[in-house]
């Protein structure tokens, strides 16, 4: 996996400080102070201001799947409709490795593969050949969200029953 970002807010605790400050009427004189302050008070509109882009790369269509889960998130992923996914990569989970299971798991990707291509030169359209087609398979997409989003995101991922 490949994760980029692609573009940032300019500035943000200050652009933060500055926002939070139409609240309270006053001028921030201690911006750091004041964001840390917002974020332990549960004051977290104010994060919904600054905005990040990230490309990944190298997923699996799976992980792609639970990332769309995040409704306040934007995504634009790599179509399988309108691309084609002959010699596609895939993405081994980790309990396939353990398992020593490897070469069993890539004959399948393998077959799988070669029951994609066989439907395509039979004239099926790629839009219906990718339901041949793994979850392993490897995608990349943009997404795009407020930084309140990706604390929540990071959070929920980040936790250890998370897939």
């Amino acid at each position: 996996m490949k994760v980029t970002l692609i573009q940032a807010a300019p500035n943000p605790i200050e652009t933060i400080a500055q926002i939070a400050s139409i609240c309270y009427d006053s001028d921030p004189t201690n911006p750091m102070g004041l964001v840390k302050h917002l974020y332990r008070n549960g004051h977290h509109s104010v994060f919904e201001h600054i905005y990040f882009t990230f490309k990944i790369e190298g997923i699996s269509r799976a992980c792609s799947h639970q990332l769309v889960r995040h409704r306040h998130c934007s995504f634009t992923q790599r179509s399988q409709r309108y691309c084609s996914e002959d010699g596609f990569g895939f993405v081994t989970p980790p309990s396939v490795e353990k398992v020593n299971s490897r070469a069993d798991y890539e004959e399948y990707m393998k077959q799988a593969e070669e029951n994609y291509n066989y439907a395509r030169k039979a004239g099926i359209p790629n839009e219906d050949a990718r339901f041949l087609l793994p979850n392993a398979c490897e995608t990349s997409l943009y997404l795009s969200c407020n930084l309140r989003e990706l604390i929540h995101m990071s959070n929920e991922r980040l936790c250890r029953r998370a897939q």
